[in-house]
């Protein structure tokens, strides 16, 4: 009878283990469950209350083309003075723009660097090469500004960084120094 007495109090015991262990069980899920529909709930305020960013905008990779100059000029003419314009105004009415090495940006942060030069015969007093391809640059800066673009960095090259023509270059010198009268314009994003 000992026997029979122990084996059901360790059947009960267990059977109340098991029925403990469901009901443990059972909690668990409508806990979770209630968590899920809180999330959710949480979810739909959030997006209520700040909504999703909007897509992102195709992003344009704008590359100006460099304004030329005549000889012994640093006066920018109205064509090159309407082509900065005109690309200046692309970038600004872009909705998102592409620097060189790929950085993104609205079109209000971009910036752009103004390298002037000059060809490589010294055409005014010595170190006059040097001058006049940062006067190049200021012209440019000016018409940028003119058109809402911010200038970053302006440098003056002189005649130390010619264009790069075709290999074997058959160009004249003529085409060669005409080439070399320009200033370089590197939009970055900031």
């Amino acid at each position: 009878m000992r026997f029979a007495l122990a084996s059901l109090s360790l059947l009960l015991a267990v059977l109340l283990v098991m029925v403990a262990s469901f009901a443990v069980e059972q909690r668990h899920d409508q806990l979770v469950g209630e968590a899920g529909i809180a999330l959710s709930r949480v979810e739909s305020e959030i997006e209520r209350v700040v909504p999703p960013p909007p897509p992102a905008p195709d992003c344009v990779v704008v590359r100006f083309a460099s304004p030329r100059f005549d000889t012994n000029s640093s006066a920018v003419s109205p064509d090159e003075w309407a082509a900065v314009t005109v690309t200046a105004a692309a970038v600004l009415l872009a909705p998102c723009v592409i620097d060189p090495i790929g950085e993104r940006c609205a079109p209000m942060r971009v910036v752009v660097d103004v390298d002037g030069h000059a060809d490589e015969r010294i055409r005014v007093a010595e170190g006059g090469n040097l001058t006049l391809s940062v006067d190049r640059a200021a012209a440019v800066v000016v018409a940028l500004d003119a058109a809402g673009l911010r200038t970053g960095r302006i440098t003056g090259w002189g005649s130390v960084r010619p264009a790069q023509g075709p290999v074997p270059d058959t160009r004249s010198p003529e085409q060669r120094w005409s080439a070399d009268r320009r200033v370089d314009l590197t939009l970055r994003c900031p």
